[in-house]
């Protein structure tokens, strides 16, 4: 009985961190949309917190000896593809960019798109860093 269950120990794993990874993208995505002016906006800096927040996991993985590539792993399941997964939302990512599309705000979707691609990655080495510096 117990091998059964110990079957499905990676999706609960996954599903804990990706509901606590949704529910704290709702409330930061709604403390945020109150600051900016565009919801757009909102879902870019959590997303670029997201990525800071993978960068920072992996340094510290890595540093402590585990292999947070391995994406079988309890804690990279939890971590990364759970709650960072669920927090950084490619979706309403690409719901922000196709709204710009159809709305005809072209300078408007270059930037989100170029500043959500090249914030990621410098937010995920800042990470890094800092977990190594």
């Amino acid at each position: 009985m117990f091998k059964s269950l110990e079957a499905y120990r990676p999706f609960l794993v996954l599903s804990v961190g990706a509901i606590a990874g949704s529910l704290i993208r709702v409330y930061l995505t709604s403390f945020f949309s109150s600051i900016f002016s565009a919801k757009h906006w909102a879902t870019f800096v959590v997303n670029i917190l997201a990525a800071f927040l993978l960068g920072l996991f992996l340094a510290l993985s890595s540093r402590f000896g585990l292999n947070s590539f391995d994406n079988n792993s309890p804690l990279a399941l939890f971590i990364c593809v759970g709650f960072l997964g669920s927090l950084s939302t490619f979706s309403a990512f690409i719901n922000d960019l196709l709204s710009l599309l159809l709305d005809h705000h072209w300078k408007q979707f270059f930037v989100l798109s170029l500043c959500s691609l090249l914030g990621g990655l410098m937010a995920a080495l800042a990470g890094l860093a800092f977990a190594n510096g």
